[in-house]
């Protein structure tokens, strides 16, 4: 449980209070469940207690966990112990955030003054306003009902902020118009000066920087992250935007509704965010960019150009995140030299090649159940394409429709499935003692015959690993035509 020293527990409360409270079901609960008293991690929960499941990574905690009540996505109420109550819904982290909060819900102000605190007489300051010791309110500032300004910070000249806001320790703001239910925490610089001047040989003239910061609704700021005000434009953060701790926000910039903005992002002046975009930790945007809305950056990404709604980019500087993965991949695999680059002199271009002799060391089949001859394209953990020639020699033409030769539609699939052995070794490093098994095989669907005289093009590509499972998705192409597709999975074995 949370340790009281600082944080107040509330309740209990019933099942169907929580159920109400997590927008759930109830299911599966047995007699006498009930009432809770906190919530826990799943490996620490107890009978009074209730948790959640969102990560499948902790499918396992969850079935051996002694909790009263899991909320869980509706698909993994199979998994549940017997002895536990279930609150199913689609979005179990969503409904555990507000039953903690339910639990833990904020303390309540006092809206006392403190002797040492100093604000202005021509402050505005609403009802039930706590004002901490060595507090400074500047003059005409507006503070909202039921706000909190902690100790030693220092709100300046003007400055609006709305209802039920909170400023921690040691926070500065001024030039800003705040709406309701903002956060600032400890250390954060809000409206102090762009960094703008005008550059010349001669030396450098400070730019006068006229404008405001304008903070919308249920905006958070994390600790020590400073927001620059705007040159004459404002610097805009939209209604419900989450900024980590330790983010540098430009003069003029402008960052739509509900966009996370993670630990130590940067962003250059006047470039303008959509609603919903996510920034990972360490990214940076150079100035004047548009990044479109449900636009997704990667950890530590450099952004040098505009971002299309909606696309997720990695890599410094930034490309689409497929692409990124790709060069990484690449990247690595020359580096460590475990693929077999080769060096086309003639061309000067690199290839990775899998010959006929290679495959024959790395995987166990033989001619008439060797169906491969080439293995090229691989990018390691990713993606390889396969290719096999189809001659009329092919000892299953003899007794596959005998004068009408088709090559057999599950023989395709053992071709991808060879191709993909080919990948798992080459990525896993695992050349010599180990076996590729088939496992599963879904979605077959046989699209054209192919015939004698074909050129096989078989493109496999991973859709996910676990531990030594590994599943794929496959296509076989004539020609450019689909003529097979499947998703398959394999495991790697240890002879």
């Amino acid at each position: 449980m949370a340790d009281p020293r600082f944080h107040s527990v509330t309740g209990p409360f019933s099942l169907e209070e929580l159920a109400d409270l997590a927008g759930a079901e109830v299911a599966g609960a047995p007699a006498g469940n009930g009432p809770f008293t906190d919530v826990m991690p799943l490996s620490d929960a107890g009978p009074q207690h209730v948790s959640f499941l969102d990560n499948k990574l902790y499918v396992e905690a969850f079935e051996s966990s002694n909790a009263g009540a899991c909320i869980v996505r509706p698909e993994m109420a199979d998994r549940a112990p017997g002895h536990m109550a279930l609150l199913l819904t689609d979005t179990p982290y969503h409904g555990y955030a507000r039953v903690a909060q339910a639990f833990y819900p904020s303390p309540a102000r006092d809206g006392a003054v403190a002797e040492t605190a100093s604000v202005a007489a021509d402050a505005m300051v609403g009802n039930g306003v706590a004002i901490e010791a060595g507090a400074v309110i500047g003059k005409k500032a507006e503070i909202g009902d039921g706000c909190r300004i902690a100790a030693n910070a220092v709100i300046g000249d003007g400055v609006v902020i709305g209802e039920c806001g909170y400023v921690g320790p040691g926070a500065s703001i001024s030039h800003c118009i705040a709406g309701a239910r903002v956060t600032v925490h400890a250390g954060v610089r809000i409206g102090q000066d762009g960094f703008g001047f005008a550059l010349g040989p001669n030396g450098h003239i400070k730019v006068p920087q006229l404008g405001r910061v304008i903070i919308g609704n249920d905006v958070e700021i994390g600790a020590n992250t400073t927001i620059d005000r705007g040159t004459g434009p404002d610097t805009m953060i939209g209604d419900g935007t989450k900024v980590d701790n330790l983010v540098q926000i430009a003069h003029n910039v402008k960052i739509g509704r509900h966009c996370v903005v993670v630990s130590q992002v940067g962003v250059s002046g006047s470039t303008e965010i959509g609603d919903f975009v996510m920034l990972g930790g360490q990214a940076g945007l150079t100035g004047h960019l548009n990044i479109g809305s449900g636009a997704r950056i990667a950890a530590q990404s450099g952004v040098m150009r505009d971002i299309e709604p909606g696309a997720t980019v990695g890599g410094s500087p930034a490309k689409p995140m497929r692409t990124w993965l790709k060069e990484v991949a690449a990247l690595e695999r020359f580096v460590s030299k475990k693929g077999k680059w080769r060096m086309d002199k003639e061309h000067e271009e690199q290839r990775d090649t899998v010959e006929i002799e290679e495959i024959m060391e790395m995987i166990p089949h033989r001619y008439p159940f060797l169906l491969i001859d080439k293995v090229t394209d691989m990018v390691p953990g990713e993606s390889a394409v396969g290719i096999k020639n189809v001659t009329v020699n092919e000892p299953f033409f003899q007794g596959h429709f005998p004068g009408h030769p088709i090559m057999p539609g599950v023989l395709i699939i053992e071709a991808m499935a060879q191709t993909s052995a080919i990948l798992v070794i080459e990525t896993t490093g695992k050349r010599t003692g180990n076996v590729v098994y088939f496992m599963t095989v879904d979605q077959a669907r046989f699209r054209k015959p192919v015939r004698p005289g074909d050129r096989v093009l078989l493109h496999v590509e991973k859709q996910r690993q676990r531990g030594n499972v590994w599943k794929f998705r496959g296509g076989a192409r004539v020609d450019g035509q689909l003529v097979a597709e499947a998703v398959y999975s394999a495991m790697i074995v240890e002879l």
